[in-house]
């Protein structure tokens, strides 16, 4: 069973029951039902753009954080160094049911 959805504009191919790793979702915690009706593709029904009348149900897993980045910001011939890091944060779901609405 192929699914292909967007969250935030981007779109993520996966089946019932995977787990999909998306950019940080705001005021959502673990174990939070969200539902997404921008389905691209479904089986072999192909929306233009989206198939009207489906929803998507995912569970929200936990909130996670990506590796660590590190930026030096150098300014030559004046002795200036800076270091600064960057962790970017992510919303791991799980894909649950495939709902079609009337």
């Amino acid at each position: 069973m192929e699914l292909c959805f967007e969250i935030k504009n981007k779109q993520y191919l996966c089946n019932i029951g995977d787990k999909i790793i998306s950019d940080f979702i705001k005021n959502t915690d673990s174990g939070d039902e969200l539902s997404f009706s921008n389905v691209l593709l479904y089986k072999e029904e192909i929306g233009k753009p989206y198939i009207p009348n489906l929803e998507v149900k995912c569970k929200v897993v936990k909130q996670i954080k990506h590796k660590k980045l590190h930026i030096l910001h150098l300014i030559s011939q004046k002795r200036h160094r800076k270091r600064m890091g960057f962790r970017a944060k992510h919303t791991l779901l799980e894909v649950t049911e495939v709902k079609k609405l009337s």
